[in-house]
């Protein structure tokens, strides 16, 4: 919500809608906005600011603290649609795992593990396998190394049809 002002086009059809609650629920999940405004500011690297671009930072992160994920946040998901690859074969890919190092093994482990409690990931037996690595992430505002799960998907873009969206043929002779 915002005290500026917002200019509408006059030709423009509108229709007011009630709220959804989903979103109200969203915007009330924090017993404070301060507080979460204050998490996301500790949470960002902006020491190499300047002043002028450490206050826009500050505009942004203040108006919208509620959409920065936190670290003990819950990812949510959407049932809205149903995603589905198209392949130029019937043939399903099954990449063999790559070995790697111990200490990747234990940290892949436990964030795998984290994303099936909290249901972003759900067991799978599938003829379909790519293989999973752990990438260095770029060190955060902790100063600690962490890592991110990758998966190589270069086999399965390899079949993979693309889907087009055409941009739309403008005349321009038409236009204002």
């Amino acid at each position: 919500m915002s005290e500026e002002s917002v200019k509408i086009n006059p030709n423009l059809a509108l229709k007011l809608q009630k709220v959804p609650d989903k979103i109200m629920y969203l915007e009330n999940n924090y017993d404070s906005t301060l507080e979460r405004t204050e998490e996301v500011l500790n949470s960002l690297r902006i020491s190499h600011l300047n002043e002028e671009e450490k206050d826009c930072l500050h505009d942004v992160y203040s108006r919208y603290s509620d959409i920065f994920h936190l670290p003990n946040d819950k990812l949510t998901h959407t049932d809205a649609l149903k995603h589905q690859i198209q392949t130029n074969s019937n043939v399903p890919i099954n990449t063999k795992s790559y070995r790697f190092p111990q200490c990747h093994k234990e940290e892949v482990n436990r964030q795998i593990n984290k994303m099936l409690d909290q249901d972003i990931i759900e067991p799978s037996v599938s003829p379909w396998s790519s293989p999973i690595w752990g990438v260095p992430k770029k060190i955060d505002s902790s100063g600690e190394k962490k890592w991110r799960i990758v998966i190589d998907y270069r086999k399965l873009n390899d079949i993979t049809i693309g889907e087009t969206y055409p941009i739309p043929q403008i005349n321009f002779g038409s236009v204002g």
